[in-house]
């Protein structure tokens, strides 16, 4: 629980640094691609990690697993030291943590553009991602295909999740990404929907590909239009909140667990999907400054 603990710290201060410096490193035009490569590398890691280390695991055990990880964290540490220096610092008086929080929230709130993109990863996160942590209530009771055909769904999803991030890479500096997030959002919610639904395996697994592309596609664009519109000094703060949004997937798990109990994973799933399927037509009809964001 400890250790736990102590990794939860440290990600709230890791990612939103590594998220914000990425506009430090590439030009502005250059975001999106950047944001997306950043995906790539994650979905990566996820779908590749999973198979290795799953061969590791019955070579060297739990323990030499994680002795493992904790060195390809150490390589990662080191090869943050290549990154080259930034141009240009900013200097700004030394304020307390207290003012710049302060400072932050109300630049959100006066902000309707990024209040509604973070609401938009906020929804997407509580109702839309937890089909990830009841994927085994599928496999088990829904499926019954066990834990082969467990690693086979999760295995989709992060091999829709990768090429999502890719064809994102590959869009270059797209000038409807209001309009293009829309449409994930609402293409995202309505597969989760289907896949809660479909009542099929070979089907589900098709969905799932789909489940990951939308769903990485959403977010890595969701993201980019945050960062290129925030002022840089108020990035991180920003940018910080934006990881909160990474809490609610656990979070929302919790309710849609009761809701399993009750009605079942499918329908649990397919009502999320519909959620984020509904607020993003909202979104698409009262927020017309979202719509044209570039």
């Amino acid at each position: 629980m400890e250790v736990q603990s102590l990794t939860g710290i440290i990600f709230a201060f890791h990612v939103p640094a590594r998220l914000a410096i990425i506009p430090e490193l590439v030009h502005k035009r250059e975001i999106q691609n950047a944001i997306a490569l950043n995906s790539t590398g994650m979905n990566l890691s996820r779908f590749f990690g999973f198979a290795i280390g799953g061969l590791l695991l019955g070579v060297i055990g739990v323990a030499g697993v994680y002795y493992v990880v904790v060195f390809c964290f150490i390589i990662s540490a080191v090869l943050l030291f290549m990154l080259p220096a930034v141009s240009s610092f900013r200097h700004r008086a030394v304020t307390s943590i207290r003012v710049d929080l302060i400072e932050g929230l109300r630049y959100i709130y006066r902000s309707a553009v990024i209040r509604t993109l973070l609401a938009m990863a906020f929804v997407s996160m509580a109702f839309g991602l937890p089909y990830m942590n009841l994927m085994p209530v599928f496999a088990v009771d829904v499926f019954d295909v066990g834990e082969v055909g467990l690693g086979l769904l999760l295995g989709m999803a992060g091999l829709g999740a990768l090429v999502g991030s890719l064809i994102i890479a590959s869009l270059g500096d797209f000038k409807k990404k209001g309009l293009l997030l829309i449409g994930l959002a609402i293409g995202f919610g309505s597969t989760v929907a289907m896949f809660g639904f479909s009542g099929s395996y070979p089907v589900s697994l098709v969905l799932l590909i789909a489940v990951g592309l939308l769903g990485t596609g959403y977010l890595a664009i969701n993201n980019t239009l945050i960062q290129s519109n925030v002022p840089h000094e108020l990035l991180g703060r920003v940018m910080s909140i934006y990881v909160m949004t990474f809490a609610m997937m656990p979070l929302g798990t919790l309710p849609l667990g009761a809701l399993t109990d009750t009605i079942g994973a499918p329908m649990a799933i397919g009502a999320g999907g519909i959620i984020v399927v509904l607020f993003s037509i909202g979104i698409a009809i009262f927020s017309p400054r979202l719509r044209r964001l570039v």
